[in-house]
């Protein structure tokens, strides 16, 4: 039985690497068992679990909460606390489990677990999904054999001899459409998303120019769980108040089941998200027309660069978050609207862009790894 411990702060490719590698490990007649160190929940002091452990644990991978701390942009003491927490619970954790390998999906979380694993000379590779990378990504490197990377922009910050471009592992479940999330009338569907943990930026803008939004489109809108805003909680009570008519048009979750994304995806003309790295991949690869919305503070701006490379194929539009208003954002999706098959025949143009394979490239390749260590 080979033991592998999968962390970091990028579930959904991990997921999908975790499926790739059950499949090989069937052919090649293997018996893998895995381990999720992570977050439980998704922000500091909020009470509802995250969606990562929540489709983590929902496969029967055991789960080991990690208190993991970082420097950037951290000012509160007792978060400073848990950096050195981290370290001392990553060890204790891979004492107890004794994997054969660790494979990291970048953040500050994979920081302690893969410098851990590193003293324990345990095999670690690493996965990085944005086209910059960023600090943490930078550390987990010295000590990666392999580094599997997304875009080839990303190349120039790791070593040439670790390097494996093969593109960022995509559920499959996102190509699946199960003819959920239907609407009566014929008018053009938003998908709305501020990624697994949700933004309450977009959702406050959402609130705020509901009446607007449901006057002109259909709206699916995935906004998280976080009870810090509570922003599920209220916007379910802004549908109620809604006329019937309006009611019907606007479809609110805190994050869709792997049985739902795909026809999240599927219904959607025009998605309206953040930028982050797994996003921006996957509404790359489905040929979605998009506006994006990069958050202001992320490391090394790596939204903002990931926002450009997608906008830069014609199918999907830049907007910095402060410009995040009504006159832009409505301005643009008229724009997106009225000039739909061009935006859609330069997005689906540019998916030739992001290859499909990546989570079974990944999973050969470390099949590959398990079998010649030393």
């Amino acid at each position: 039985m080979l033991k592998i411990v999968i962390t970091g702060g990028h579930h959904t490719p991990a997921l999908s690497v975790i499926e790739a590698l059950k499949l090989f490990s069937k052919k090649l007649s293997r018996n893998l068992s895995f381990f999720w160190i992570g977050h439980k929940y998704s922000m500091w002091a909020d009470a509802n679990t995250s969606a990562e452990y929540k489709e983590v644990t929902a496969l029967g991978i055991p789960f080991f909460d990690l208190s993991a701390g970082k420097f950037h942009k951290t000012y509160h003491p007792l978060k400073l606390i848990r950096i050195p927490l981290g370290f001392l619970q990553a060890f204790i954790y891979l004492l107890k489990i004794r994997p054969d390998m660790v494979i990291s999906f970048g953040g500050y979380l994979a920081v302690p677990v893969v410098f851990s694993a590193w003293l324990l000379r345990i095999t670690i590779v690493t996965h990085e999904q944005t086209t910059v990378a960023g600090i943490a990504s930078l550390f987990i490197s010295k000590f990666a054999r392999k580094i599997f990377i997304s875009f080839a922009s990303s190349s120039k910050f790791f070593p040439k001899d670790k390097i494996c471009l093969v593109g960022n592992p995509l559920r499959s479940e996102i190509f699946a459409d199960r003819g959920l999330f239907c609407f009566a009338d014929e008018r053009k569907t938003l998908y709305i998303t501020g990624g697994k943990q949700g933004s309450h930026k977009v959702n406050s803008f959402v609130e705020k120019n509901i009446i607007l939004f449901l006057s002109s489109y259909n709206v699916i809108h995935q906004c998280g769980s976080s009870s810090v805003y509570n922003d599920f909680d209220s916007l379910l009570k802004l549908r109620e108040n809604l006329s019937p008519e309006l009611r019907e048009r606007y479809l609110v979750k805190d994050f869709f089941t792997s049985e739902e994304i795909g026809s999240a995806f599927a219904r959607a003309d025009i998605v309206i998200s953040r930028a982050g790295a797994n996003a921006v991949y996957e509404i790359g690869a489905l040929g979605k027309v998009s506006l994006l919305i990069p958050i202001s503070w992320s490391s090394r701006n790596e939204q903002e660069l990931n926002a450009r490379f997608l906008s830069s194929g014609g199918g999907a539009v830049l907007l910095e978050e402060k410009n995040l208003n009504e006159e832009k954002v409505f301005s643009i999706l008229e724009d997106l609207s009225s000039n739909y098959q061009f935006y859609r025949k330069k997005a689906s143009e540019f998916s030739k862009e992001f290859p499909l394979n990546g989570a079974e490239a990944i999973a050969e390749m470390i099949m590959a790894l398990l079998d010649n260590r030393g």
